[in-house]
C-alpha cells in the first residue's frame, strides 16, 4: 500500500510539473487500469481508491495548473485462449 501511495503520488508530481494540459479542457484525466472484478477485485478496489483520494487532496489544493484532476477507470479481462 505504501508503494503504491509513493507511486501515485509521483505520477501525479510528474504530471505537475511537466506541464501536461489538455488544450481546451478543464480537466486532468488520469487513467486507472487494474482488475475491479473477480479474484483480483479487492487489489484493484484500494488501488482505485488511493488514486481518487490523492485526486481529491491535488484538487483541494487548486488541481494542477487550475485544472481538476479526473481517475478514469477501466477494468482488466482475463484473456481467453483457445485451444
Amino acid at each position: 500500500m505504501r508503494k503504491v501511495l509513493s507511486l501515485t503520488a509521483l505520477a501525479l508530481s510528474v504530471l505537475a510539473v511537466s506541464g501536461m494540459s489538455a488544450a481546451a479542457e478543464d480537466t486532468v484525466k488520469i487513467g486507472y487500469i487494474d482488475p475491479l472484478s473477480g479474484g483480483g477485485a479487492s487489489v484493484g478496489e484500494v488501488g482505485l481508491k488511493t488514486f481518487q483520494f490523492l485526486a481529491d487532496e491535488v484538487n483541494a489544493k487548486g488541481g494542477i495548473q487550475g485544472k481538476k484532476v479526473e481517475i478514469v477507470r477501466s477494468t482488466t479481462r482475463p484473456i481467453r485462449r483457445k485451444a
